[in-house]
């Protein structure tokens, strides 16, 4: 089959958004991880791809784009590259053995997949990571990376037997129709994401702390994040600069006016490192998002990752008290003229063992509270029998639309890892509710506004209401 003619001035696809030469922004990024003399094979099917989606969406459009330098592991992302992985409305990869071994494939994957889960938690259901197969082989994908439905075609064909890389023609030589067949059905993949840009685009401090599923060092986090705001840059480059010195591996999360969702990039960072000092000052507690109420929230909702969480109080001092839960904390406090004793500090933090929690354990004999006002009747919460009658509810089992359903609850979620098997994502779930508000209440009440007068709402409203058979002691 021939390449594709040029486009006439008929064939755009019905909604396209206009072209904006001055803009940018690509329509898609090719994520792809390939030896060098054999990259035209990428080039070309990047090539054709863009040929047919401008066929599409218009010819004077912004396209695709494809990084063909070669990248360093030391190198830092260029802005092309990280601005593409946060912002574009399409990502296509191309899964290999090579893909999943490759640090920079794997950030660029886990800054996308972190936008569509985004999505998904506001109850859409988001299809703009289109993945094919590259190179097929033995070695079995990492866990998660299957979680997204792959491109799938004929079977028995090339496609499906060795992957995209042995259906591709080399330059020069003509393509069959599978091939061509491929581009197209991609292609319009690419425009319906383009039209329907519904995933949103995350902030460089957002997309710096997410934790890549796969690549050469994904299960290496590092040591230690330091968080600092803005004009504190001096002291915050000095604390990882003397940490680094101690051979710690370090990371930075700098707050700026700017900065939104901060205490979801902190949640980040203790995901992917063993501890995150933050540099304590009254820039910190007034920076882009960022403050005393703020902090405070986050570090009620019991997560044992703030148990990793050390701040250190910059000269020269706060001019209020510690917030309530970094008292808890027992904030330790770094300056004066001596640079040894500081140092000597820092490190002291930087070796310190994750604490436990400051506040004193509930004493276990003591009930859950009472239901409020209007649900009479109600006894002890079995949580596995609630857990029981969740699991039941097609706005709580579907993905799809579970987002809807939590978004009705109202709880800050952002410490609840979303891609959890659905049983242990609801005992989590559960806690933060109990946290939050001191009840499980919010949880019934969320799925009766979506299903009024099911069965399985229900039966969640009788598992708040009904006294759990653990009540009876035990007596042996």
């Amino acid at each position: 089959m021939s390449a594709p003619l040029p486009p006439e001035s008929g064939s755009r696809y019905p909604g396209a958004p206009a072209a904006n030469p001055e803009n940018d922004f690509c329509w898609y990024f090719l994520s792809y991880s390939e030896q060098r003399d054999l990259r035209s094979r990428v080039e070309r099917f990047h090539r054709d791809l863009q040929s047919e989606v401008h066929g599409l969406l218009g010819r004077n459009g912004p396209g695709g784009f494809m990084d063909v330098e070669d990248i360093e592991t030391s190198e830092r992302w260029r802005p092309r590259i990280w601005n593409s992985a946060r912002q574009v409305p399409c990502m296509v990869v191309l899964y290999s053995v090579d893909y999943f071994g490759s640090d920079w494939c794997g950030r660029e994957w886990a800054v996308f997949v972190e936008r569509i889960r985004r999505r998904e938690t506001q109850g859409g259901k988001a299809r703009h990571l289109i993945a094919l197969v590259w190179r097929r082989g033995p070695k079995p994908w990492p866990s998660g990376a299957d979680d997204f439905q792959y491109f799938t075609w004929k079977t028995g064909s090339m496609y499906e037997d060795h992957g995209l890389f042995h259906v591709v023609p080399p330059d020069g030589a003509a393509a069959g129709e599978e091939y061509w067949a491929i581009v197209r059905a991609v292609a319009l993949m690419i425009a319906n994401a383009v039209v329907h840009p519904e995933i949103p685009a995350i902030s460089e401090e957002e997309a710096r702390t997410v934790v890549p599923l796969f690549g050469e060092r994904a299960l290496r986090p590092v040591d230690i994040v330091v968080s600092y705001a803005e004009p504190d840059s001096d002291w915050g480059s000095w604390m990882a600069h003397q940490l680094r010195s101690a051979r710690y591996t370090v990371d930075t999360h700098v707050l700026s006016e700017r900065s939104s969702a901060t205490v979801h990039v902190i949640r980040n960072s203790l995901q992917r490192a063993r501890k995150v000092i933050v540099a304590l000052s009254e820039h910190y507690l007034a920076t882009g998002d960022m403050n005393d109420a703020a902090l405070d929230e986050a570090l009620s909702d019991e997560s044992s990752d703030w148990q990793r969480l050390f701040p250190v109080v910059l000269p020269p001092g706060l001019d209020r008290s510690l917030p309530a839960r970094i008292r808890e904390l027992s904030a330790v406090r770094i300056g004066g003229r001596d640079a040894a004793a500081a140092r000597e500090t820092l490190l002291r933090v930087a070796n310190a063992p994750g604490r436990e929690a400051q506040r004193p354990p509930a004493f276990p004999g003591l009930p859950d509270p009472a239901p409020g006002p209007g649900r009479p009747g109600g006894g002890p919460t079995g949580l596995s029998g609630l857990v029981d009658a969740l699991e039941k509810a097609v706005s709580v089992k579907e993905a799809s639309v579970r987002g809807a359903w939590l978004a009705k609850t109202g709880l800050d979620l952002g410490s609840v890892n979303p891609s959890f098997p659905l049983r242990p994502l609801l005992f989590e779930i559960a806690r933060v509710c109990r946290a939050q508000t001191g009840s499980y209440e919010r949880l019934a009440d969320a799925l009766e506004k979506l299903e009024p007068n099911s069965a399985a709402a229900r039966a969640v409203r009788d598992a708040l209401t009904t006294p759990r058979s653990a009540a009876q002691p035990n007596v042996r």
